[in-house]
């Protein structure tokens, strides 16, 4: 008796020993998993932190260039290019058919 329970203890000590080992392993590449996944989340945070910041920055630089050329605009410069002023006599056009007006909510306007 004697013997066979040493052979189960001597069977029991490395299987509990692999065991114990296999669980260790498998929470330090968990770790390393959340860990490396912390990091490329932090670097792409930052990434996107500093592209809005340089589009922010180019928005900035291109509203005051319209503010620029807005202010340089007038009647005259428009004529030079050849627009030329509305006319008074202004017409609408509806898309809408004749029955299809009588359907329509907005037939009023």
């Amino acid at each position: 008796m004697n013997r066979i329970h040493s052979n189960v203890k001597k069977i029991e000590r490395p299987l509990s020993f692999w065991i114990l080992s296999t669980f260790a392993f498998i929470l330090v590449c968990t770790y390393v998993y959340f860990i490396n996944g912390a990091i490329v989340a932090t670097v792409a945070h930052t990434t996107a932190h500093d592209e809005s910041v340089l589009l922010a920055s180019s928005l900035g630089d291109l509203e005051s260039t319209y503010f620029e050329l807005s202010s340089t605009l007038s009647s005259s410069y428009a004529k030079e290019l050849g627009f030329a002023a509305p006319s008074q006599d202004v017409h609408y056009v509806s898309l809408l058919s004749t029955p299809a007006k009588n359907l329509s909510f907005n037939s009023g306007i």
